[in-house]
């Protein structure tokens, strides 16, 4: 009977454990240092009462198990497979009498080995200490086996991400950088196209994409959010099959690869354009995505792509011919441009019709509209009261595609300053289960009559005002106040004047204009009600709510909190765009100080044009006029911004 040669090799494998193993060691150290000895040292705390609560053990030390994590893998598979990097290591490994499947399992298997076996051992110490400890109010023995199980699996995508990467290329130097720019390219990636579509897609909405969770396109970024929520199962499902496809990926590109690989930036010739275009693409939208968060203007936008594109064909260049002394392939460069020239047309003249598309009101089960996605986002995290987010009335549906429709219509400007602008979020729900959102940046004077015909609805003021949402014997308390360096407040407690209160504040609300509704939020006045339920809603106390500021002062109680013009010493008005030019590091006395002396600045003190300023002067920027209020007994300076209705002729002609 013929005897055969064991799979295993023992030389190869000391080999590798001369070559490597010292990471494991290095790693279990690591994690026993972050772990059960930051464990020990939390417990042995002589504070009474020092105990804190940790959800899971990722929140223990989190940064340094998270720097631990993002290293050690990609580090190892660095150096596990730096033989693939060298000549003379490369050489004497492949004339061994193996198959190159042999070594490779051989240095893969050892390496996950070197991963899994220290975060073991640390979660036998952990049991263990549990076991001897008083420890329960730190960790219970089933999420030592949680943080094992997700670590191990973390641990095994990251090092399979860096062999495969190991494979393509001939210098550990790139495989590291090439590694880490791979595990959060998608995440990366996402956020740069999210980014730029907004230039050239009317209602791209960017804050929506970039906030849905894009941490969890990369094993790299979730491990930010594992101290509030572990993997699901499809999440671990899902790593563990791109950890099947990463390693046996390896393993035929390795079995295809050549000895002449090494010392190369690519082992693979054909990868070279790929990668060239690939980084000029990335860099383009970089620049693309800084100049335009810098700046906001076309010119700088496009100055950034061009610069971009022309920076990251170099450094592909660069590192592909490893010499800064490059030869410049002009024509690959122009192959570049025009394919880039040809895709910005397409999505400018919308070939994918995506900027026209509107969904048809019979196919809408409700729909959002708010100012902005944060709105749509926080929802009732927002506030402590159950409130509508939806419109779902066929009427008000209709209004809001109409207002959309006229958005699409008449595109004013894809670049409108934020001063000028105003923004609107919009997402339907559709009947068939799928969302289509979008948001506008839009001028605020425009599309007045469609935003009124939404913002008039009751439906729609459920949506935005709390107090709506609540009876009005869920009361039991209302306080008025003087937001100001003023501690003025008025406070009603009785049952009857309460209820009162309440159909007054929700009937003024509900009489609002779309108009009122703009400057309803602006004001120096609040209104606090408690409720029953421990619960408190604000509500600005506008200007424009007459019938209650009537009642309240028939029952003498604004005057307890009003803000009266001999509460103020003077009033300084100067044109906005005098006081944005003395911006810079200045306080907002050395600006108006400056200004004064220029001759930019009217003083007011005469009591009746006071008067008529602090009833007009809004908080909100974007007015003509700012407004410097000085309190009597008050150093600092109140500032505020003023229409042109709201001052004095002969102030307009003095600051003409």
């Amino acid at each position: 009977m013929s005897s055969k040669i064991s799979w295993i090799n023992k030389e190869l494998l000391k080999q590798i454990n001369r070559s490597i193993g010292w990471v494991g060691i290095i790693y279990l150290l690591a994690l026993l240092f972050a772990l059960p000895l930051e464990i020990l040292m939390l417990s042995s705390r002589d504070e009474q009462g020092y105990y804190r609560q940790f959800k899971n053990l990722f929140e223990i030390n989190a940064d340094l198990l998270m720097l631990i994590t993002i290293i050690v893998p990609i580090g190892l598979s660095i150096f596990l497979f730096r033989y693939l990097q060298v000549k003379q290591t490369s050489d004497l490994i492949h004339s061994l009498p193996m198959k190159r499947e042999k070594i490779f399992y051989h240095y893969s298997i050892a390496g996950i080995l070197y991963l899994i076996i220290p975060v073991l051992l640390t979660g036998v110490v952990l049991l263990i200490q549990y076991g001897v400890l008083d420890v329960s109010m730190y960790y219970q023995p089933e999420e030592v086996f949680i943080w094992m199980g997700i670590t191990s699996l973390i641990n095994i995508v990251l090092f399979t991400a860096g062999a495969f990467v190991g494979m393509l290329t001939g210098l550990s130097a790139v495989q590291g950088v090439l590694t880490y720019i791979f595990v959060v390219f998608p995440a990366g990636i996402l956020i740069l196209f999210s980014v730029n579509l907004k230039y050239f897609l009317l209602g791209f909405p960017r804050e929506y994409f970039m906030n849905k969770e894009i941490e969890k396109y990369s094993p790299l970024t979730r491990q930010v959010s594992f101290g509030q929520h572990l993997l699901s199962g499809k999440e671990v499902i899902f790593y563990i099959i791109i950890a099947i496809i990463l390693y046996f990926a390896s393993l035929w590109i390795y079995k295809k690869r050549k000895l002449e690989g090494v010392s190369q930036a690519l082992a693979f010739p054909f990868l070279k354009p790929i990668f060239k275009y690939c980084v000029s693409f990335c860099v383009m939208m970089l620049g693309g995505a800084y100049f335009g968060a810098m700046q906001d203007t076309w010119p700088w936008i496009v100055f950034g792509y061009a610069a971009g594109a022309l920076v990251g064909y170099i450094l592909a260049e660069m590192l592909i011919q490893k010499s800064w002394r490059i030869t410049f392939h002009w024509k690959g460069l122009g192959i570049y441009i025009a394919a880039m020239l040809v895709l910005g047309l397409l999505i400018h003249f919308d070939v994918f019709h995506y900027e026209k598309k509107l969904p048809e009101a019979s196919k809408v089960e409700r729909v959002h509209i708010s100012q902005g996605y944060y709105d749509y986002l926080r929802g009732n995290d927002y506030t402590e009261i159950e409130r509508p987010r939806y419109l779902a009335g066929r009427e008000n549906i209709k209004n809001v595609i109409a207002l959309h429709k006229a958005i699409v219509s008449h595109p004013s400007s894809r670049i409108i300053p934020p001063e000028k602008s105003r923004s609107v979020f919009i997402a339907y729900e559709l009947k068939n289960g799928k969302k289509l959102v979008r948001e506008y940046r839009i001028e605020k004077d425009s599309f007045k009559n469609q935003l009124s015909d939404i913002y008039s609805s009751e439906e729609y003021k459920k949506t935005r005002y709390d107090v709506l949402n609540v009876d009005n014997g869920m009361a039991e308390k209302i306080t008025f106040s003087f937001e100001g360096p003023f501690n003025r407040k008025a406070s009603v407690t009785e049952p009857e004047k309460i209820s009162k209160l309440m159909e007054l504040i929700k009937s003024d609300i509900l009489n609002q204009s779309y108009e009122d509704m703009e400057n309803s939020e602006d004001s120096p006045y609040q209104i606090n009600i408690l409720l029953n339920n421990d619960k408190t809603i604000y509500v600005p106390l506008s200007k424009n709510y007459s019938t209650l500021i009537n009642y309240l002062k028939q029952e003498k109680i604004f005057q307890e909190i009003e803000l009266k013009p001999e509460d103020i010493s003077s009033i300084m008005v100067a044109k906005d765009s005098d006081f944005n030019k003395f911006s810079g590091d200045k306080s907002l006395e050395q600006r108006f100080e400056e200004m004064t002396k220029e001759g930019k600045v009217v003083k007011i003190d005469a009591e009746s044009e006071i008067k008529q300023m602090i009833d007009d002067a809004l908080w909100s920027s974007g007015q003509q006029y700012v407004v410097a209020i000085h309190y009597k007994g008050v150093n600092d300076l109140d500032i505020r911004w003023i229409g042109k209705n709201g001052i004095p002729e002969r102030i307009i002609a003095e600051l003409k």
